[in-house]
């Protein structure tokens, strides 16, 4: 016999013989009998067993109210120290996770690798104003039209552009990469025409595409692209529609770093040198007018921190931030609507809108008007990125981005940017991600804290946080 009841005697709450192994009123009961083991249970909700421990005394209750929960990791709160503490002499630094450096071994490698660069990869590469689809197509035309070694050297470069979004970093991009150089520098050995010119800058600026993931010598790229214009003596007679937009999409990328450059709080900013117009190696066409503006908006807004002499000087730099945000708007006015525009009219007009927001935040102290109509274009921006298949332009999303302020327009951001990647494994926009929770960490931190944080100070701590120099292209 046992010293406890069978669990069915229990559950019928009648005496138990308990009798092993089986008990005989289960037997005469036809009942089967549950046994007398160690049997698991659980308190049923709504009974007084359900709050272990009892009930919590009035004084150790907790409300929601008494904690403000923030989605921070360790680095952001160096930042918000540092942000908040005006002794502080080092940036702290952070970065996206390091894509792993894997090796693959690829059957039938450069046509499975061109047929995605040309349906998939393609839309990454970083121009502006242009299709991306009508890009790539020049781009392999360009590389298949024979087998020079400037022709080679592009498509190459296509291959290893279009192995590191569809596998990412690996050995594959590497080997085309060199091989791509090695062809460059085999066609250099000769005397080249407008022709092969043309082709050396398009090999060079996907190899440029190719750092913008990787590391910051996306910038000697651009020098180069400088001295093949130079050297090969490209006449305007010689300067086709090809080299319009290859240098386009050259100054394109040369502005945006000259962006990061100005924020860029270190030492080590010799990344680039001189400029396309100013050096007058071309004339940029009326639809980069937004690019001209960019360039015209951060020499503004470095310019505020110039002591000035008289109240007339003053007054007439103030004049001038009025003007340039006139001419900002006046991009806008074609742009009423978004009904009937195509994807890359719409990220145009995002561009726009996050030079005025940029332009609004950071002389809002010398213009209070701007505030409100900063406002406004935050609001418009939020309102594009729904209805946009992708947004591949990291400049506005960076900007924009930032000024996310509640969980609804960070869910809108975040989808954006993870519609936008897609499929591609080299994480594009992973840099500009982590920028944008680091941004939003401080204002959360510094919100809590009752502090407001400068505006360009906040920006430059932010990228100078950055392990290399980014690109916001």
């Amino acid at each position: 016999m046992t010293d406890k009841a069978c669990w069915t005697c229990r559950e019928r709450k009648v005496f138990c013989d308990r009798t092993m192994p089986v008990c005989e009123r289960c037997s005469r009961s036809k009942l089967p009998c549950k046994g007398y083991g160690l049997r698991l249970s659980w308190p049923k909700r709504a009974g007084r067993r359900w709050v272990v421990g009892g009930s919590p005394r009035r004084k150790e209750l907790v409300t929601r109210s008494m904690f403000h929960l923030v989605n921070a990791s360790f680095r952001d709160i160096q930042l918000y120290h540092y942000l908040s503490n005006e002794q502080a002499q080092c940036v702290p630094r952070i970065s996206p996770s390091p894509n792993v450096f894997q090796k693959f071994n690829l059957d039938n490698a450069r046509l499975n690798l061109l047929q995605y660069f040309q349906h998939h990869a393609s839309r990454f590469l970083a121009t502006f104003g242009y299709d991306s689809g009508y890009v790539s197509g020049m781009l392999m035309r360009m590389a298949l039209a024979d087998d020079s070694p400037s022709a080679t050297a592009i498509l190459r470069s296509l291959l290893a552009f279009s192995s590191l979004h569809c596998y990412g970093y690996q050995a594959q991009v590497v080997e085309l990469k060199i091989s791509a150089l090695k062809a460059l520098k085999f066609s250099s050995r000769s005397l080249i025409g407008a022709k092969e010119g043309v082709r050396h800058i398009g090999a060079t600026m996907i190899l440029c595409s190719i750092q913008t993931c990787t590391s910051d010598e996306w910038a000697a790229y651009i020098r180069s692209v400088k001295c093949i214009i130079i050297a090969e003596s490209l006449s305007s007679e010689d300067r086709d529609s090809d080299f319009q937009i290859l240098a386009d999409w050259a100054s394109y990328h040369e502005s945006l770093g000259y962006f990061s450059a100005a924020h860029w709080s270190r030492n080590d900013t010799d990344h680039l040198t001189g400029n396309f117009c100013a050096a007058g190696l071309y004339a940029r066409p009326d639809h980069q007018k937004a690019v001209n503006l960019l360039e015209e908006t951060y020499n503004a807004v470095s310019a505020k921190s110039t002591r000035r002499e008289s109240m007339e000087e003053q007054a007439d730099y103030l004049k001038y931030l009025r003007i340039l945000e006139f001419n900002i708007k006046k991009i806008l006015l074609s742009n009423a609507s978004h009904d009937g525009y195509t994807n890359t009219q719409l990220v145009s007009e995002l561009f726009t809108l996050a030079l005025l927001v940029y332009l609004g935040r950071a002389t809002s102290d010398l213009l209070p008007e701007l505030v409100d109509r900063t406002e406004q274009h935050i609001e418009k921006a939020f309102s594009i990125f729904p209805t946009l298949e992708y947004c591949d332009r990291q400049f506005p999303l960076f900007v924009l981005g930032c000024e996310a302020r509640d969980e609804e327009q960070r869910v809108v951001f975040l989808d954006l940017v993870s519609r936008t990647q897609g499929r591609s494994q080299a994480a594009p926009l992973a840099q500009v991600e982590a920028l944008v929770k680091a941004s939003w960490a401080q204002s959360d931190l510094a919100g809590h804290a009752g502090l407001r944080f400068d505006y360009i100070k906040k920006l430059n701590v932010l990228i100078s946080s950055c392990k290399v120099i980014p690109t916001f292209v």
